[in-house]
C-alpha cells in the first residue's frame, strides 16, 4: 500500500509504503484461539481414546502456528518512508523501532527500476546516489512499484523553490 503526501510550497513529497495486512491484531488472536480450541478438542478426544501421544504434538503444532502468525504480523508492521526535500532524499525503514535511515543528496539521487531476471519474478526498485543503493517498495505489487518509481523520479527531478 502506498500513501503520498506533498507540500507544494516547500516542494516536498513524502511516500509511505506499507505491506497490505489482511488481519488486525484482534483478528490474529481470534484465529489463534479458534485453532487452539479445535486442536485442544481433537487432542482431548484422542487422549480419551488412549492415544495420549497426540496431545504433545498438538501443543507443538499450536506453538508453530503462533510463531508463524507472529512472524507474519511483525513483517506487516514494517513501514518505509521516503521524504524528498529541497536538499535531500531520506529513506527510513521502521518496524516497532526505526531500523535504518539513509540520507542521500537530492541532486545526486536517481531512481533505478531493475527489471526482473525472470518473467515471473518482481522487479526491484532502488534509490541511489554515488555508491549507495537502497531498495524500496519490496512489498508492493508490480504496477504499484512502477507507479512509485515514476512518482519518485518526478519528485526528485522537480524544480526546487519554484
Amino acid at each position: 500500500m502506498l500513501v503520498t503526501t506533498s507540500n507544494d510550497k516547500a516542494a516536498e513529497r513524502r511516500f509511505v509504503i506499507r505491506p497490505n495486512r489482511s488481519m488486525s491484531l484482534v483478528g490474529n488472536l481470534i484465529f489463534i484461539a479458534v485453532i487452539a480450541v479445535m486442536l485442544g478438542g481433537i487432542a482431548l478426544l484422542f487422549a480419551l481414546a488412549g492415544f495420549w501421544m497426540v496431545v504433545p504434538f498438538a501443543g507443538l503444532e499450536l506453538l508453530l502456528i503462533v510463531a508463524a502468525v507472529t512472524i507474519v504480523a511483525r513483517r506487516g508492521l514494517i513501514t518505509e518512508v521516503i521524504e524528498v526535500t529541497a536538499r535531500a532524499v531520506t529513506i527510513s525503514v521502521m518496524g516497532r523501532r526505526p531500523r535504518q535511515r539513509t540520507r542521500l543528496p537530492r541532486h545526486l539521487a536517481r531512481v533505478i527500476l531493475d527489471p526482473p531476471p525472470w518473467r515471473w519474478h518482481p522487479s526491484r526498485l532502488f534509490v541511489a546516489a554515488r555508491d549507495v543503493r537502497v531498495e524500496v517498495g519490496g512489498c508492493l505489487r508490480e504496477d504499484e512499484r512502477r507507479g512509485l518509481a515514476s512518482a519518485l523520479r518526478e519528485a526528485i527531478h522537480a524544480p526546487v523553490g519554484a
